[in-house]
C-alpha cells in the first residue's frame, strides 16, 4: 500500500552483509521491508531453536503482514507453541513495523507444508499447502 516492497523467506546466517540479525535456529524467518526504492526499513529474523521456514507473505487489509511457513521448532525463541507433528504452519501476523501481533501453529502427526497464504475479503485468512499422514479414513 505505501509502494514499497515485502520480502519472506528463510535464512541459517548470522549477522554479515545485509543482514542485522543472528540466526535463531537451524534456519528462521527472514522478513524485511523496503521503501519503494529498495532501502531497506525494517527486518526481522523470527524463529524457534530448529528449523522455521517462510514460504509466503502478504500484505494485509491494515497495512501489516501474513506470513505462513513450516516449522519443526517447539517453543523457543520466538515461538509459543509446540510442534504437533514431523513439521507443522507456522502462521504469524505482524504489523507494518515488522512486531509479531499473533502467531499460530496448526498441524497433526503427519508433515504440514503451507504453500501460499492471503487475506479473504472478510478479514480471515486462506492458507494453501501440502500434507502427508500415514492414512486417510
Amino acid at each position: 500500500m505505501d509502494g514499497g516492497y515485502i520480502l519472506g523467506g528463510g535464512s541459517n546466517s548470522n549477522i554479515s552483509g545485509d543482514k542485522t540479525e543472528n540466526s535463531l535456529g537451524l534456519s528462521d524467518y527472514w522478513i524485511i521491508k523496503t521503501d519503494d526504492t529498495g532501502n531497506i526499513l525494517f527486518q526481522n529474523t523470527i524463529g524457534g531453536s530448529d528449523a522455521d521456514n517462510n514460504t509466503s507473505i502478504q500484505e494485509t487489509l491494515d497495512g501489516g503482514f501474513i506470513c505462513a511457513g513450516l516449522s519443526i521448532s517447539n517453543i523457543s525463541g520466538d515461538k509459543t507453541e509446540n510442534c504437533l507433528g514431523s513439521s507443522d504452519f507456522w502462521i504469524l501476523k505482524i504489523d507494518s513495523l515488522g512486531s509479531i501481533q499473533w502467531q499460530n501453529t496448526i498441524g497433526g502427526n503427519g508433515n504440514h507444508d503451507p504453500v501460499s497464504i492471503f487475506q479473504t475479503n472478510d478479514g480471515g485468512f486462506m492458507v494453501w499447502w501440502l500434507f502427508s499422514v500415514k492414512y486417510i479414513r
